[in-house]
């Protein structure tokens, strides 16, 4: 019978997570995983399978690869979570991996999911082939304090704060040469601020998305969206929603708009989630967790893409 513990929520990873081979073990044991990467070829046109398998790593992070590869994993290790037993009382994504969380609220279904991720890569990689964007992680202590400062408003149409992650993390994004001077400036000032360039390409959550953000807004009006069967939080608000209507409004504006991905957590830790498992590649959202609760103790997060990952964590949560 599966176990629905009334403070465990999912979180899916984004852009970023990627490895080359991280998903082969699933991709053997998993039917349904299979069956997802091979919807998303067909979709796609593109030979996405081979490149998480075999890679290169240079065409595994292609926006158009990426986005509906990593939906592909995380729905397929989701639906191998859900034989084992578990299954969660929320979910959230982080910016790609809303679409995921969606399915995994019965939003949208998987096939959908793969279907739009699809299509929001293509727009993505074609906004960024004309901005040449770039995005910029800043890690300190309590940069969070200083996020108002980081950008000046002269330069908000070309470089904004697109990532809210942690209190020690944001994330800016823009066009790349007004990046790379505005990071130096940065650092200048404070020597003590890591800058680290994130491996996507191009500056999403920025304005220079709004074309594809109009494109997808018009795409996204031939799926039905459905009430959310589980807690669902989603980046712009930072919150849980219940309404279609305004689920469908918030996953479009999100491609220009800040992930306020600190106050997600934040919401979730309000609300009395205790238990997290990042579902898909990498360990990120893990990570993220832990450097935001004000009391890292109190919480268990685990993540996991590969079968051993995800029968270690069910076995863990139960007992």
């Amino acid at each position: 019978m599966p176990v629905t513990m009334p403070k465990i929520a999912f979180l899916f990873p984004g852009q970023g997570s990627q490895s080359v081979g991280a998903g082969r073990q699933l991709f053997q044991a998993s039917g349904e995983t299979r069956r997802l990467l091979e919807l998303a070829d067909k979709i796609s046109g593109l030979p996405i399978t081979g490149y998480v398998l075999k890679g290169p790593m240079a065409s595994l992070t292609r926006t158009e690869v990426l986005q509906p590869a990593i939906t592909a994993l995380s729905l397929g290790a989701l639906h191998y979570l859900s034989r084992l037993g578990i299954e969660p009382a929320a979910a959230a994504g982080h910016s790609l991996g809303e679409y995921s969380a969606l399915a995994c609220c019965n939003v949208i279904t998987p096939d959908q999911a793969i279907e739009i991720t699809a299509m929001r890569g293509k727009l993505m990689a074609e906004a960024s082939e004309q901005s040449k964007g770039a995005m910029v992680a800043l890690i300190s202590r309590n940069i969070i304090d200083r996020t108002r400062d980081l950008v000046p408003l002269k330069m908000q149409d070309l470089v904004t704060v697109a990532n809210i992650n942690s209190p020690d993390q944001v994330v800016i994004s823009g066009q790349a040469t007004v990046l790379d001077d505005l990071v130096n400036k940065i650092k200048s000032r404070d020597k003590q601020i890591k800058a680290v360039r994130l491996n996507v390409s191009g500056p999403w959550h920025s304005p220079l998305m709004s074309r594809a953000a109009e494109k997808l807004e018009v795409f996204l009006h031939k799926f039905e969206f459905k009430p959310p069967s589980k807690r669902l939080f989603l980046n712009v608000t930072g919150d849980s929603i219940e309404n279609p209507v305004e689920i469908r409004k918030a996953v479009v504006k999100q491609l220009t708009s800040s992930i306020k991905w600190l106050n997600l957590q934040q919401a979730m830790f309000n609300q009395g989630f205790e238990h997290f498992i990042e579902v898909g590649p990498g360990s990120v959202l893990k990570g993220l967790l832990r450097r935001s609760h004000p009391e890292p103790g109190k919480i268990q997060a685990w993540s996991g893409c590969e079968p051993g990952a995800l029968k270690a964590i069910s076995r863990r949560l139960q007992g």
